[in-house]
């Protein structure tokens, strides 16, 4: 009742809040939180991007069920040999991190996944430009789902295409066939179809990096969404 203007992280949290609370007298914007990010990122390795013999994956998330890293590890598992080599690195901590490493062993993968931990920003920038499709397929776990998803944009900045959820703000995060893939990660022959496309697509992966990078540029860095934030709040509530 005191507030006099509210922001969003997405359109779609901004609903939730306006269904949720009485908010007609608040001066409303959807802001996206990527304010720490600066404009220049990591340069990619463009040998990498160009489709070298191992396709480099990168996840960087809390390590837990709504994230969509266990059904992407069984789908995975069951891409055909023809479908070429894979590495993926696992960045970050989290309640489903056993369970993932379990999961590795018993589908054989110990040898194709990295588990990495927590990694600071410079090994996070490092990581992200060595790499050549980010993948996080988030969904509704309960009550549980995406906000909007800052490592969409952090892997973006990047110029990397990414695998992401369907569900809450992701889809104004990764917009679908434009800056990467957008999948119910729990429909696996969904999953695998999506991943088998965007693993064997050099050519569209890097068109989708750099149109997410273009989007992250123009719309996300760090300066531009905290001169929206000055404006908004600059501004006079109803």
């Amino acid at each position: 009742d005191r507030a006099t203007h509210l922001v969003a992280s997405s359109d779609f949290t901004l609903g939730l809040v306006c269904q949720g609370w009485q908010t007609q007298h608040l001066a409303k914007s959807t802001i996206s939180p990527t304010y720490m990010l600066p404009d220049l990122a990591a340069t990619p390795n463009q040998a990498a991007q160009n489709g070298g013999q191992c396709l480099e994956i990168i996840s960087l998330c809390r390590l837990e069920a709504r994230k969509g890293l266990k059904q992407t590890m069984t789908a995975l598992a069951h891409l055909e040999p023809s479908d070429g080599g894979w590495h993926w690195s696992i960045c970050g901590a989290g309640p489903q991190e056993g369970e993932l490493k379990q999961l590795s062993r018993e589908l054989g993968l110990d040898d194709k996944i990295s588990f990495l931990g927590r990694v600071d920003d410079d090994e996070k920038d490092r990581l992200l430009a060595a790499a050549d499709l980010f993948v996080m397929p988030s969904y509704q776990d309960g009550g549980s789902l995406e906000g909007f998803g800052i490592s969409y944009i952090e892997a973006a900045r990047a110029g990397l295409a990414c695998v992401a959820g369907r569900s809450g703000g992701a889809a104004e995060a990764v917009i679908d066939g434009t800056t990467g893939w957008s999948v119910d990660a729990q429909n696996q022959s969904q999953l695998r179809a999506v991943l088998k496309e965007a693993m064997g697509n050099p050519a569209e992966r890097a068109k989708r990096g750099k149109a997410a990078q273009d989007m992250f540029q123009q719309k996300m860095a760090g300066h531009i969404v905290f001169g929206k934030f000055l404006d908004h709040i600059s501004t006079p509530h109803p």
